[in-house]
């Protein structure tokens, strides 16, 4: 049997979960909806105040009347965003482009849960939990600490100084 230590069951069932979504979702569908998020934060932060004013909440420019419009504005362009991505769905899901839709779907889950695992061990290389035993004997862990120590020129300089190990 595969004793792993408990981080790295962690860690590797944030990345079969995430292989899955893709999978399931498909690359298109994927893409589609990191696109929708995109999309509806610029579609806030553009008519966000003319949402708020078509609202007429008093005062209008009142920071709930702002945060109001900007969050519908969001909402719904998240949500168009999303039907269309469905439709997309159905249509790739009619033709014999499923299979390589999924298998992509796949690659891109798997990015998709390494940079979220890259993301959480920068998060907790500010905690305790990075110096704990748990941490030290996970591979993974390390692993993804090499990755970050690699990663920092890219990264910005005031975050890059904390993820020394």
């Amino acid at each position: 049997m595969l004793t792993l230590p408990p981080v790295d069951w962690f860690l590797a069932g944030v990345l079969v979960v995430s292989v899955l979504i893709g999978v399931w979702r498909g690359l298109l569908f994927e893409v589609m909806s990191l696109a929708a998020w995109l999309l509806a934060w610029l579609a806030a932060r553009h008519y966000g105040a003319e949402v708020s004013a078509a609202l007429h909440i008093e005062p209008p420019e009142s920071v709930k009347a702002l945060v109001a419009g900007f969050v519908l504005a969001f909402v719904v362009t998240l949500i168009a965003c999303g039907l269309l991505a469905r439709l997309l769905r159905l249509l790739v899901a009619a033709t014999p482009l499923s299979l390589i839709d999924r298998v992509l779907g796949a690659l891109f889950g798997l990015v998709r849960g390494i940079l979220i695992l890259l993301v959480l061990t920068s998060v907790l290389m500010w905690t305790p939990v990075a110096k704990s035993p748990l941490w030290a004997e996970s591979r993974g862990a390390a692993w993804l600490q090499i990755v970050l120590q690699e990663l920092q020129p890219f990264l910005p300089e005031g975050l890059g100084q904390h993820l020394k190990t």
